[in-house]
């Protein structure tokens, strides 16, 4: 059973790593992308609410709640989104499908643990500048990729009411981008690419209450705590000069590569209740 779930994890991160287009939204060309939500299919159907005390579910939002597992879990998801994007004058839909997450859950008498795999935030956009195609200039702007993470997490009964748990989270990934300017009847035209490889880490430290208030009602609470978190992007810039064809087809004629320092993005800090 262990080597299958092993198996299966590992095929799940080599699908993952080879950045599936999860979006295609422009919006996610800024930052990181466009960030993921990270509950599960049953979080999503109560609108987000992640509170509730599951023995067979597992729960991504508060590792308290490990702890009450009863049952090996082994979870999975996938999304189909259409995206409608609209000008003044035009209309198109995007369709994407993607997997949401692999989530496995143990229990071990008061202790719970889990580990899993999620993207954290996705690219995915191709767009073309045409208010400037009548003074046969051509821009267009692309980028896919995201970052995905990987986490570790466990909870602790304390007693009948209260339990804690934290999770390690690890992200990883890598982000391209392309910008393309052209000019009708021009022999060549320059065309940036960039490239950023992501890595880092944060941790979630969570709390639950479950205590009776009479003998038909219950009281539950939640309470999760991130502090701030830090991903690092190794950068690579290149800016070439380019052939574009009648087809659209892009030939690189000279590149030349650009220094570009590294970067470190913040993850804000997090309270949930």
């Amino acid at each position: 059973m262990i080597k299958r779930i092993l198996v299966l994890a590992c095929l799940f991160l080599t699908f993952m790593a080879q950045a599936q287009d999860a979006t295609s939204s422009p919006y996610s060309f800024y930052g990181l992308g466009d960030q993921k939500f990270k509950g599960t299919i049953e979080n999503r159907s109560m609108g987000g609410l992640s509170v509730f005390q599951d023995s067979v579910h597992v729960n991504l939002q508060n590792p308290a709640q490990y702890a009450h597992l009863k049952r090996t879990t082994l979870a999975t998801a996938a999304t189909y989104q259409t995206t409608t994007l609209k000008t003044n004058t035009q209309s198109e839909n995007a369709r994407r499908t993607n997997l949401d997450y692999l989530a496995f859950g143990f229990p071990m008498g008061k202790f719970g643990a889990g580990f899993g795999l999620a993207p954290y935030t996705a690219v995915g956009y191709q767009v073309t500048d045409a208010s400037t195609a009548a003074n046969g200039i051509s821009r267009s702007y692309e980028g896919s990729g995201g970052v995905n993470k990987a986490y570790l997490g466990g909870g602790y009964k304390i007693n009948k009411n209260f339990s804690v748990g934290a999770e390690f989270n690890y992200y990883f990934g890598s982000i391209e981008t392309t910008s393309l300017y052209a000019v009708t009847d021009v022999q060549y035209g320059t065309q940036e690419y960039n490239e950023s490889q992501a890595s880092g880490s944060s941790i979630n430290l969570g709390l639950t209450y479950k205590g009776k208030i009479n003998s038909k009602m219950v009281a539950l609470g939640s309470l999760t705590y991130s502090p701030e978190g830090k991903v690092k992007l190794d950068n690579i810039r290149k800016i070439s000069t380019v052939q574009v064809g009648a087809n659209g087809s892009v030939k690189i004629v000279d590149p030349m590569f650009v220094d570009v320092p590294k970067e470190d993005v913040a993850l804000p800090s997090k309270v949930s209740i």
